[in-house]
């Protein structure tokens, strides 16, 4: 697993919890650092999320993960 600034659209469920969005209709965007942990799956988690923030669109989500980038050299990975 290779660190990473990522970044994924989330949406509302019924019962008011945020969840990944698959209807393609985002009610927001989350941006996160992801470090590698040197942890492979069966020894715990192979890495850590710190920092998630959410945004309510895209063009801010990806302002703050072209600035994470920046600052640690780590790819943007959409998803």
């Amino acid at each position: 697993m290779e660190n990473a600034i990522c970044i994924h659209a989330w949406e509302y469920t019924s019962e008011g919890d945020q969840t990944y969005c698959e209807s393609g209709k985002p009610d927001g965007w989350a941006v996160y650092t992801r470090t590698d942990t040197g942890f492979d799956a069966s020894e715990g988690s192979p890495f850590d999320i710190d920092n998630e923030l959410d945004f309510p669109d895209y063009p801010a989500a990806m302002g703050e993960a072209y600035r994470r980038s920046i600052v640690t050299g780590f790819p943007i990975v959409e998803y």
